[in-house]
C-alpha cells in the first residue's frame, strides 16, 4: 500500500511522511489478520493437495492386490517362473493353472504347415523390358574395348524411361561417333528370358569385359549376370515382374493371367480380398501378410522365380484352402470352376516330440497342454533337440512380485502417515518458549486427519470373519502396526504363502465368489469414501478452504481501501496544518 500524496513538514520542522506512516501501522491491525489468515489458508490447501496425492499413491498400490481377482494376467498371487534349458530350441511361456515341476521333452521333428509354389510365376523379359522395374540402377554403364589406340568406353546413362532394346540402341549411337570403333551391337532375347549381347559386328577394337564391370556406376552387369562367351556376354534368365504392376491388365507380368471382370473377390487362407481395377501385386501381398486373421503368408522368390503361399504355424488343416475364378485359375491355383488342385500344394505335416519319454504328435510347432499335458504351460518350437540333451521346462513360484507390490503398498501407507505428521505436528517446545521457532505444522488443528490414519489402522489390522480361513487377519501373515507405522515381515509371511496360498489370497484380497471379502477390499472401500470426487473429506475442506480464501481475498481488497482513503484524508489534513503555520510565522516575522 502507497500514497499518491507526501508533504514535507517544511513549515512545522515534523516529520510528517512518518506520522502517517505510523498512523496507517497501527490501523492495519485489521488487515495484517486478514493476510495472516490467507497465509495459512493458502498453506492449508496446499497441505491437503498434498495429502490427498499421497492417498491415491496409496489407493492405487491397493488396487494393484485387488486387481488380482480379476483376470489372470493382473493376479500376483498366482505367478510362476518358467525356464527352457535351451532357448535355441523353444521359447515357452507360462499362463494359469501352471503347476510346479520340471518335465523333459525330446523334440523329435517339427510339424511344417502346408505350402504352395507357383514355379515361373513371373512371364520372361523380352527387350521391352523396363531396366528399371526388373532392378537396374539409374547411373552409368558401358562397355569397355582394347584398341591400337588404348582403351576405349562406350557408355550411356540408364534413364527411367529405358527398354533393354533402347539401351543397346543409345550405345550403338555412340559407336557410330567414336572415330576408332564401328559397326554396332546386336541384341537377342529368347523365349526363356536369356538375353545375348553380341559384338561381333563391332570392329576397331575387342571386348574387356573386366573393364565394363568394374568401372560402371550401375548394377546392370550384376543385374543380368553377365558372362562372357567368345564374342558375346551372355545373361541368366531374368523376369519381368513388377511388384507395382496393376493385376487389372497384368501390368506385374504374371504368367497366365488372363482377363479378369472386377471388382473380384477372392478368398487366401480364409481370408476374403477384393480386386480392384487399380490393385498392385504389392498391394496383394501387403494385404494378405499384414492381416492376422489370414493364416497365410504370401512372398516372391526373385531367384527362382517362384511365388510362395505358406500356411502360418497355428494353421492345422492339411492343405491351403483358396477360392475365386479368373485370378487364382490363371495362376493355376484352381482350376476354371474355382476348385483348388491339391496335388499342387505339399501337405502339412505333423511332427513328433516325446514328453517325459512319452511319444506325442504335434499339429503345430506352437505346442500346449493339449499336447504336453502341461496346464498353463506353451511351448513355441524352434528346432529339434540333440538325442542326448532333452528341452527341460521348469515352473516353479514367482513371489518376487507379490512382495514387491505388498511392500510398495506398505511403503505408500507409511508415507501417507509422514505426511500427515508432519502437516499436523504440535511443536509444544516452540511454544512455550517465545525464543524458539515454532515447526508447528499448518494442520494442527484438524484432528480428522489423525482420524483417518486410526480408521485405516484398524482396517488393515482388523480380523475377516470366516470359519473356514486359516488365517483370519494381516499381523498372522506377517504384518502389523509399531508406533503407527506398517511393518511387513516378508519371512512370516512367505512361510503363510507357500503353506496355505488359497487362503493368504482370500484373507488379503478375497475371493471371486465375494463368500470372502478381504481386508484391502475394505480398506479400499473406506478411501474411495475418502476421495470421493463431491463429497469426500477432501472434496469437502477443498471447497470450503476456497471459499475462505475468496471472501478473504474481498475482505483484503476492502480494508486496503479503507486505509488508502484514510492515508489520503491525514495527507491532506497535515498539508492544510503546515500552510496555517506557514502563514503564522510569516506575520510573527512581519510584526517583530
Amino acid at each position: 500500500m502507497s500514497s499518491s500524496m507526501t508533504i514535507s513538514g517544511i513549515a512545522s520542522g515534523l516529520d510528517v511522511n512518518a506520522i502517517i506512516d505510523a498512523t496507517i501501522f497501527a490501523n492495519s491491525t485489521r488487515l495484517n489478520n486478514y493476510k495472516t489468515n490467507q497465509t495459512l489458508y493458502n498453506k492449508q490447501q496446499s497441505a491437503y493437495k498434498t495429502i490427498e496425492t499421497k492417498l491415491r499413491s496409496f489407493d492405487s498400490t491397493i488396487q494393484t492386490l485387488t486387481d488380482s481377482k480379476m483376470i489372470y494376467a493382473f493376479d500376483l498371487f498366482d505367478r510362476k517362473n518358467i525356464e527352457a534349458s535351451d532357448n535355441s530350441v523353444a521359447n515357452v511361456s507360462v499362463g494359469q493353472g501352471a503347476q510346479n515341476g520340471t518335465t523333459e521333452i525330446e523334440v523329435l521333428s517339427l510339424a511344417t504347415p502346408p505350402k504352395m509354389e507357383i514355379a515361373n510365376f513371373a512371364k520372361p523379359i523380352t527387350s521391352q523390358a523396363n531396366l528399371r522395374d526388373i532392378g537396374v540402377i539409374e547411373e552409368e554403364f558401358g562397355f569397355a574395348f582394347v584398341t591400337d589406340k588404348g582403351g576405349i568406353t562406350i557408355s550411356a546413362t540408364v534413364t527411367a524411361e529405358d527398354t533393354l532394346e533402347n539401351y543397346v540402341k543409345k550405345l550403338n549411337e555412340q559407336i557410330e561417333e567414336d572415330e576408332t570403333l564401328s559397326g554396332e551391337i546386336t541384341l537377342s532375347v529368347d523365349e526363356n528370358g536369356v538375353p545375348t549381347f553380341d559384338f561381333s559386328g563391332v570392329s576397331g577394337g575387342s571386348l574387356n569385359p573386366v573393364m565394363t564391370v568394374g568401372s560402371s556406376k550401375s548394377n546392370f552387369a550384376d543385374v543380368f549376370g553377365l558372362e562372357k562367351v567368345g564374342d558375346t556376354l551372355v545373361g541368366k534368365p531374368k523376369n519381368a515382374l513388377d511388384m507395382n504392376g496393376k493385376l487389372s491388365d497384368n501390368g506385374a507380368g504374371i504368367v497366365g493371367l488372363g482377363s479378369m471382370t472386377l471388382p473380384e473377390t477372392i478368398n487366401i487362407g480364409g481370408f476374403e480380398i477384393e480386386i480392384t481395377e487399380d490393385m498392385t501385386l504389392k498391394q496383394l501381398m501387403n494385404k494378405v501378410n499384414d492381416k492376422a486373421e489370414c493364416q497365410v503368408s504370401m512372398s516372391y522368390d526373385q531367384t527362382s522365380n517362384t511365388m510362395v503361399f505358406k500356411a502360418k504355424d497355428e494353421f492345422y488343416s492339411d492343405y491351403i484352402y483358396f477360392s475365386g475364378n479368373a485370378f487364382l485359375s490363371g495362376l493355376g491355383i484352381t482350376d476354371s470352376n474355382g476348385v483348388v488342385d491339391t496335388s499342387k500344394q505339399i501337405k502339412r505335416q505333423n511332427g513328433e516330440i516325446k514328453v517325459n519319454g512319452k511319444s506325442v504328435s504335434i499339429k503345430s510347432n506352437k505346442v500346449t497342454a493339449a499336447e504336453t499335458g502341461l496346464q498353463g504351460v506353451t511351448i513355441n518350437l524352434k528346432s529339434t533337440t540333440d538325442p542326448t540333451e532333452p528341452l527341460k521346462v521348469s515352473v516353479s513360484d514367482n513371489t518376487q512380485d507379490l512382495t514387491k507390490a505388498i511392500e510398495n503398498f506398505v511403503g505408500a501407507y507409511n508415507a501417507l502417515k509422514s505426511t500427515i505428521d508432519q502437516y499436523t505436528y504440535v511443536d509444544l517446545e516452540a511454544a512455550a518458549d517465545d525464543t524458539k521457532t515454532d515447526t508447528t505444522g499448518c494442520l494442527s488443528n484438524d484432528y480428522s486427519l489423525n482420524t483417518i490414519l486410526t480408521t485405516l489402522s484398524s482396517k488393515i489390522t482388523g480380523t475377516v470373519v470366516d470359519d473356514n480361513l486359516a488365517y483370519k487377519a494381516m499381523p498372522v501373515i506377517g504384518f502389523s502396526m509399531k508406533d503407527g507405522e506398517l511393518t511387513f515381515d516378508k519371512d512370516k509371511f512367505l512361510n503363510a504363502f507357500n503353506t496355505n496360498p488359497e487362503d493368504v489370497k482370500a484373507l488379503i484380497v478375497g475371493t471371486k465368489d465375494s463368500k470372502v471379502t478381504g481386508v484391502l477390499e475394505t480398506v479400499r472401500k473406506q478411501v474411495k469414501d475418502y476421495l470421493e470426487r463431491e463429497s469426500g473429506f477432501f472434496a469437502i475442506k477443498s471447497s470450503s478452504l476456497a471459499t475462505s480464501i475468496k471472501d478473504l481475498n474481498s475482505s483484503i481488497i476492502s480494508e486496503e481501501k479503507r486505509l488508502e482513503e484514510q492515508r489520503q484524508r491525514l495527507v491532506k489534513q497535515y498539508s492544510q496544518l503546515d500552510s496555517l503555520m506557514s502563514k503564522y510565522q510569516s506575520q510573527s516575522a512581519y510584526l517583530s
